[in-house]
């Protein structure tokens, strides 16, 4: 015959649930720091994509900016290159005096110093990462 152990006292009973209680206490704060630092990091991760979603709109604005000054950079070569075609023309029909001329290459000068002036400004805007506003 099998020796059947004696059941367990009352009190062994009691502290085997107070243990086990124990330990259901333990997992659960151990449960309550993991969503903790889930949520934390999901936190984290938020915070992140909005910081790049920012990071993409100001990059956006800022291509919009950079094709904005190019174009009036294309328009002030452009006119230049008018201008210049239209003295030749003026100098082959002889209609254009040398005094006409000088101010004529002054102006053309004066216009050639204001774009290299305002194109070290943006050069300079461009490399701080600012922008500037233009000069009175």
């Amino acid at each position: 015959m099998t020796d059947t152990p004696p059941a367990p006292s009352f009190e062994d009973v009691i502290d085997r649930l107070d243990e086990l209680v124990l330990r259901v206490v333990r997992i659960e704060l151990i449960c309550r720091d993991i969503v903790k630092r889930m949520e934390d990091l999901m936190v984290t991760v938020q915070d992140v994509q909005a910081k790049a979603d920012q990071e993409l709109a100001q990059i956006t604005a800022e291509k919009d900016l950079v094709a904005a000054v190019k174009s009036v950079v294309d328009n002030q070569n452009a006119k230049l290159a008018a201008l210049q075609a239209q003295i030749t023309q003026l100098q082959s029909l002889q209609v254009i005096t040398p005094a006409d001329l000088q101010k004529l290459s002054d102006t053309i000068d004066s216009i050639l110093q204001a774009d290299t002036a305002n194109a070290a400004v943006v050069s300079a805007a461009v490399a701080a990462g600012t922008g500037t506003a233009p000069a009175a």
